[in-house]
């Protein structure tokens, strides 16, 4: 009976130890005072793909998750209207490029006539000279010198009219071939809307619709952004904001490194309040960035904005709700201060090197 008794008493004394509570003491510690902030991490450029014209998506050359270059196509678009046009200014330059052939032939053959005029022009105005000073001498009559006037007068309106057409078809070619290059640019620019190419070199995070799909004017299609560097998505409390600067260091710990912290600094404040959630936004970026980063990935962080000197602490997982502390007296309610990620600061209810237990 005896040997029965003490193994159960044995059994008990093991269970108790087992299910002893976890404790610690209060200490004085050097606190970092900092501002607590939610985190978002996003890559440092990350744009809205839009679409340029209506139709419909014809073929989707990247998908989430694949890499991109700049220039490279990511969505083609179907719009049968500006085909067409495409069609037609093709068309339409073709034509000119064949009349430019025919019409500078016909230039051609005025030059000539331009050449032959002035040649008149000039032996015409000569005899008219030469029979002004024979009339001078009474060696011409004056029927004479007005019949080489005529003739003067007839070459020269012949040699203006023909260099004033040569202009005037210069001119009309020069300008139906600048209209047909034009056409043609702007089909062209219409043309490359229809497919739509990455502006960086990164990845495509989200493609917004299927193919087959019909899309507006300016209606999302994708998110690309950059793959490689990342920026910290800060949400800071309105009460806060005033206490920060860019500079300041920035402690990060993700959901998705739980065991890891991460240095940053702050780069942006950004000047207007979210009246919805009464917070500033504030952006920072790595000085030790994680090896993977991701769209979306949230966390939690801790801005420094000083340190206090040797100030009672108990780590921040024996505080509970309501700012209450389990001790050997009892659940006692406590003043806090400053905190960081690990540490919350004790301003009256707890004494250096007091025992506290962390709730169950």
């Amino acid at each position: 009976m005896r040997r029965y008794l003490s193994i159960i008493v044995l059994l008990f004394l093991i269970t108790s130890c087992g299910e002893e509570r976890k404790s610690t003491k209060v200490k004085e510690r050097d606190l970092v005072e900092s501002v607590y902030s939610s985190v978002n991490i996003e890559p440092q450029i990350l744009y809205v793909v839009n679409s340029a014209t209506p139709g419909y998506i014809q073929e989707i050359f990247k998908n989430a998750g694949d890499q991109v270059i700049v220039g490279e196509p990511v969505i083609s678009i179907q719009d049968d209207p500006t085909k067409l046009q495409l069609d037609n200014a093709r068309l339409y330059t073709e034509q000119a490029q064949r009349n430019l052939k025919s019409d500078f032939s016909a230039l051609e053959d005025v030059k000539l006539e331009i050449s032959n005029l002035s040649l008149k022009r000039k032996n015409d105005s000569l005899n008219f000279t030469r029979v002004k000073t024979l009339t001078l001498k009474d060696l011409a009559t004056t029927q004479e010198l007005e019949q080489a006037e005529l003739l003067f007068q007839t070459s020269k309106s012949a040699h203006v009219g023909a260099v004033k057409r040569y202009k005037r078809m210069r001119k009309d070619l020069e300008t139906a071939v600048k209209q047909a290059q034009n056409n043609m640019k702007t089909s062209l620019s219409r043309s490359a809307d229809l497919v739509i190419e990455s502006k960086l070199e990164g990845a495509v995070y989200q493609v917004l619709k299927e193919r087959g799909e019909y899309v507006m004017m300016q209606e999302p299609i994708a998110l690309i952004g950059s793959n490689r560097e990342f920026k910290i998505k800060l949400m800071v409390d309105e009460s806060d904001i005033s206490r920060l600067k860019i500079g300041q260091k920035v402690v990060v710990k993700l959901e998705a490194y739980k065991d890891k912290v991460f240095e940053a600094q702050v780069s942006k404040i950004h000047p207007r309040l979210d009246s919805r959630t009464q917070t500033f936004e504030v952006e920072g970026i790595f000085t030790q960035q994680p090896e993977k980063l991701f769209l979306g990935l949230t966390g939690e962080a801790n801005i420094v904005t000083g340190i206090k000197k040797d100030v009672l602490t108990i780590p921040l997982e024996y505080l509970q709700e309501g700012d209450y502390v389990e001790t050997d007296e009892g659940r006692i309610k406590v003043k806090v201060g400053s905190r960081n990620l690990s540490f919350v600061e004790i301003l009256s209810g707890l004494s250096k090197d007091q025992k506290i237990y962390k709730s169950e």
